[in-house]
């Protein structure tokens, strides 16, 4: 069976934090994808998130530059995280950062990584059909046990699915646990409390990411 390609990958998001789901989606596409570039790009200004708090970009960019750095050597060579939407027009839409790889790297063949919800929901997104027309799609479908189905699109031809292994927990979630690690009360409590949780914490960011965030104080709220 012939195994699918592609020039360069994006892979955006908010990474509020970046966890380690990120980056086993990242190794898992490049195991079964030819890829000759990976952008990870954090959103500068997230048009989806403005009723959210989210962190700093400065402070999102240097964690997803820590995370990726725990990449296997092969791997590390392809990853680049960029800064390249902190250049553009505001609210930073997707159109917008692939129109501007697209200058870039001179090379139309791009595809972006989403997952399974997001694909189906494309059409939410600003100037769905331009994005269609920028760029292919790698998608990550749900866990064969999860529930949902993909919605099936005249596109669906062009673009890569590949099956998405249940990886561990979301932003938020992590978000919760930093929040919870850092307050009085759980440190007020048995220092055993205090162990479990760091020990749950570093399942799902490695220790560098750990930290950087108790450091800096950062989610501790």
């Amino acid at each position: 069976m012939k195994v699918p390609s592609c020039s360069v990958l994006l892979f955006g998001g908010t990474f509020d934090p970046p966890h380690l789901g990120h980056l086993q989606a990242i190794q898992y596409v490049l195991e079964n994808v030819e890829i000759e570039k990976v952008y990870i790009v954090p959103s500068y200004d997230p048009p989806h998130k403005k009723e959210l708090k989210v962190s700093p970009y400065d402070v999102r960019l240097s964690l997803t530059e820590l995370l990726f750095s725990e990449l296997q050597k092969e791997m590390r060579t392809k990853v680049s995280v960029s800064d390249i939407e902190s250049k553009l027009e505001k609210p930073s839409y997707t159109y917008r950062t692939l129109e501007a790889l697209l200058k870039q790297e001179a090379n139309d063949d791009i595809c972006m990584l989403v997952g399974q919800d997001m694909y189906n929901a494309l059409d939410t997104w600003q100037k769905p059909e331009t994005l269609r027309n920028l760029c292919r799609f790698i998608v990550l479908n749900r866990p064969v046990n999860a529930e949902g189905s993909l919605k099936t699109t005249a596109q669906q031809s062009k673009d890569i699915f590949l099956q998405n292994p249940d990886w561990p927990s979301a932003s938020k979630d992590l978000r919760n646990m930093l929040s919870q690690y850092q307050s009085e009360a759980l440190s007020l409590n048995t220092d055993n409390n205090k162990e479990t949780l760091r020990a749950d914490i570093l399942k799902l960011i490695p220790e560098s990411i750990f930290m950087y965030i108790i450091e800096n104080q950062l989610y501790n709220n």
